[in-house]
């Protein structure tokens, strides 16, 4: 999926979020049971993970690592439980 993509030194794909969630706001972060992340993003996850931050999900704990980072921001909607193509496959999981 990453290869020949513009910016896939960098990429970080999902189902985007952001905004309100109960009653606290949450960064942009890739929510859902898939994500994808360049090499290069997965070895400094891999380099720095004991210095990193953990969430109480992983979803939201690559989307804050991913801030300080110059990573690529890439809403793909096949990855969301809410697209017409991943509702039999998300109501299965």
């Amino acid at each position: 999926m990453l290869e020949g993509r513009p910016g896939s030194q960098g990429l970080y794909m999902g189902c985007m979020k952001s905004g309100v969630v109960i009653s606290e706001e949450y960064f942009r972060h890739a929510s859902g049971s898939l994500f994808i992340l360049s090499n290069n993003l997965a070895c400094y996850i891999n380099i720095n993970s004991a210095s990193l931050q953990s969430y109480a999900h992983d979803d939201i704990s690559v989307g804050s690592w991913m801030m300080g980072l110059n990573a690529t921001y890439v809403d793909y909607d096949r990855l969301c439980c809410s697209s017409s193509r991943q509702e039999k496959v998300c109501s299965n999981a």
